[in-house]
C-alpha cells in the first residue's frame, strides 16, 4: 500500500477532528451510504454512541487514517495489547492530545476503516481500561514535521 503525500498527516488535534467531521454522514448522505461504528464491542457495556459515516468518505480517506494511526507509539513499539490511554502517545513518547474527543474520533475513523479492531473489556480483574488485543494490519508511520521524515520516506520507498 503505497502513501500518498496528501495521506500523510502530523497526528494532531486539528488533523484528526478535520478528518472525523469531514468523513461524517450528513442529512445527504443517502441511506445506502451509511457506515455505522462504534470503537467498543458490545459486550463492554460503555454508553459511548454509535456515530454514522459516510462511506464513500470513508474510503477516500483510509490512508489518511491508517497513517495517522501508524503514528501511535504502540504501533511502533509493542503492538500485541493497547488500552485506551495508550492512544494519547505519538511514537516519539510525545502526548499528541489530551482531548478525549480528539482520541475517540481517532478510534471512531480507525474501527469505521477497518484499520483497528474493537475495543474489548479488560482482561485485568479490577482494571477499568479497555484493551484490545490485536492491531497487526498497522504499520509504523512518521509524521511529515518530524526531522527525519525525509529519510524514512527513501528508506520505505515513499515517493
Amino acid at each position: 500500500m503505497k502513501y500518498k503525500r496528501e495521506d500523510m498527516l502530523d497526528l494532531n488535534e486539528v488533523n484528526v477532528k478535520n478528518l472525523f467531521k469531514y468523513c461524517l454522514a450528513t442529512e445527504e448522505t443517502p441511506k445506502n451510504n451509511f457506515v455505522v461504528s462504534s470503537f467498543f464491542t458490545d459486550d463492554c457495556n460503555v454508553n459511548i454512541p454509535k456515530i454514522p459515516f459516510c462511506y464513500d468518505k470513508l474510503e477516500e480517506k483510509q490512508l489518511a487514517v491508517r497513517y495517522l494511526l501508524g503514528q501511535l507509539k504502540k504501533v511502533h513499539t509493542n503492538r500485541n495489547l493497547m488500552s485506551l490511554s495508550d492512544g494519547f502517545y505519538k511514537y516519539d513518547g510525545t502526548n499528541w492530545t489530551s482531548d478525549k474527543r480528539a482520541l475517540f474520533s481517532l478510534y471512531y475513523l480507525g474501527c469505521a476503516t477497518l484499520n483497528f479492531p474493537q475495543f474489548s473489556p479488560s482482561i485485568k480483574p479490577n482494571h477499568f481500561d479497555a484493551v484490545l488485543t490485536e492491531i497487526p494490519t498497522l504499520k509504523p508511520t512518521m509524521s511529515p514535521n518530524d526531522p527525519n521524515f525525509e529519510k524514512w520516506c527513501r528508506e520505505n520507498d515513499i515517493v
